[in-house]
């Protein structure tokens, strides 16, 4: 039999729903092959494949579950048909990061919602499902998920506050695996201006 274990790289817990082909080589190793079949690992991170006969095998990673990268190589072993004989092959996956954007006033520090920004990879692609547009929310932030580790992300506000000055300075961030990275954006309030119409004479206002 064959067992394959699928766990995140970073917190060594079990992935699901990730999917594995398995080929058969033949008596030696070598490229090619007859595909056994494909797989999907449970919820503990396994599967288990058995009535495999003497030979090379060679196990790939055809997708991960939404949560995670594929960066694991194929991985091969000699099948020896002895009895009892069981391999275990052990399979990680570098966990997706996440980008936690705050929105805050640089007169009190308060959060800034209905702020819009745009965030695009460095290769100008926009993320998300809404043409890279994002929009704080009541605390003041958004949150860009399932980002894949070592991507280089460029944030930059498209519309403001009312009663506030737009911050059009774009920060980048690189993503990093398993991590939440949090970028601050800052906007300064506008002032007001109150005009005094007064009679010269006793300092009466003047309508209209």
């Amino acid at each position: 039999a064959l067992v394959v274990w699928k766990y995140d790289s970073v917190t060594g817990e079990a992935v699901s729903n990730a999917i594995f082909q398995v080929k058969y080589l033949g008596g030696t190793s070598g490229t090619g092959g007859t595909v056994i079949g494909t797989y999907k690992t449970s919820a503990n991170g396994s599967f288990t494949v058995t009535g495999l006969k003497e030979g090379t095998y060679i196990v790939e990673e055809l997708a991960s579950d939404s949560g995670h990268v594929i960066d694991a190589a194929p991985q091969s072993f000699y099948f020896s048909c002895e009895d009892q004989d069981i391999v275990t092959l052990y399979f990680s996956n570098a966990p997706k990061g996440a980008v936690l954007v705050k929105k805050v006033s640089s007169a009190d520090n308060s959060p800034l919602s209905d702020v819009e920004f745009l965030v695009a990879r460095s290769d100008g692609s926009v993320v998300g499902n809404n043409n890279g547009k994002f929009v704080t929310d009541s605390t003041g932030t958004f949150l860009v998920e399932g980002v894949e580790p070592g991507t280089t992300l460029v944030i930059k506000e498209t519309r403001a506050k009312p009663g506030y000055l737009l911050d059009n300075t774009p920060q980048t961030v690189q993503v990093q695996e398993g991590q939440t990275v949090t970028v601050e954006f800052r906007n300064q309030p506008m002032g007001n201006l109150i005009i005094h119409k007064l009679s010269s004479k006793d300092n009466t206002p003047l309508e209209g």
